[in-house]
């Protein structure tokens, strides 16, 4: 092998691995560049794409809404960011392709809601119209007109229990009979 041949290989190695570490510090900090930077800079999924058409756009959404969200709802929304990024890690050191990316993301999205305290918030009766509120402003219903975006949704809230479905129940008929959400 030539040294030039040597040299090439060496440099291209280097690259990759700063690339790979600048990726893996971006799924534990607090932006979404992880999407754009790594995953979309590497499968090119397209503005419809998982990293672009959705991780991104709703990591920037909930970051900026962040500080609508009560202290409980601020410590949910920053353990979600990195639990879904860290679901999505692993693809980004493997040959994968963008409908894996999408089946991975979504999969991820109940458990990580669920381990980052998703049924605490609305045990949290002080705070459930604010995060009621930040939550529609973060979310577009178009959103969930998909099957895929359903079934997050009742796999969240049976990861929650019967218990918390009960709260939200009564925790509804109180703001909706009592007219709080309007305050």
């Amino acid at each position: 092998m030539s040294k030039r041949l040597i040299l090439s290989l060496l440099i291209v190695s280097l690259i990759a691995m700063c690339f790979c570490d600048k990726c893996d510090s971006l799924v534990a900090n607090g932006n979404c560049d992880f999407y754009t930077e790594c995953l979309e800079e590497k499968y090119h999924c397209g503005v419809t794409g998982y990293p672009v058409g959705y991780g991104h756009r709703y990591c920037n959404k909930f970051l900026k809404y962040f500080y609508d969200f009560p202290p409980l709802g601020q410590l949910w929304v920053q353990n979600t960011l990195v639990c879904l990024k860290t679901a999505l890690q692993p693809l980004f050191h493997e040959t994968s392709d963008c409908a894996t990316i999408y089946s991975v993301a979504f999969a991820s999205h109940p458990r990580c809601y669920f381990e980052s305290g998703f049924c605490e918030l609305f045990k949290d009766r002080k705070n459930i119209i604010k995060t009621l509120k930040a939550l529609l402003e973060v979310y577009e219903i178009k959103d969930f007109m998909s099957a895929t975006t359903m079934k997050q949704v009742f796999e969240t809230a049976k990861m929650c229990g019967s218990e918390y479905v009960a709260e939200i129940k009564q925790a509804m008929k109180d703001i909706f009979s009592n007219g709080r959400f309007l305050e």
